[in-house]
């Protein structure tokens, strides 16, 4: 299999829990670049943990979005996290900040104009 990402590391996994013998080629030797894994969304973690590895990857450090709230004129909207709040890798933490898909009722219409974005996990608003 050639990719060694989150999809190709996955299906890398199933593929051997079904007895089918693999190997992930991969050209980077690392997973410090940003671009790969910044966040692990709720819908991920859930599958993690379905496969077994919830808690192990739980233990890994990273920062955790629980919150956003996102400025819409003179209207706040806020986005609360879920039992598996999204997760940030180490190696991305001050770059990007992202949650988990927002509720219907914090649905945002593409005209809106967002003037500010405030996270618990991305300096400078991490505690």
């Amino acid at each position: 299999m050639v990719g060694g990402g989150p999809a190709g590391m996955m299906l890398g996994l199933l593929l051997a829990r079904a007895g089918v013998e693999v190997t992930v080629l991969e050209k980077h030797g690392d997973f410090l670049w940003d671009f790969r894994g910044d966040t692990v969304h709720p819908s991920t973690l859930r599958l993690l943990d379905e496969l077994g590895l919830g808690r192990r990857f739980a233990e890994l450090p990273a920062r955790r979005l629980e919150e956003m709230r996102i400025q819409l004129g003179r209207h706040t909207v806020t986005m609360a996290g879920s039992r598996w709040p999204s997760r940030r890798s180490r190696s991305s933490a001050n770059t990007r900040c992202c949650s988990g898909p927002p509720s219907k009722e914090h649905s945002i219409p593409s005209a809106s104009r967002c003037r500010s974005v405030h996270c618990n996990a991305c300096p400078p608003c991490a505690p």
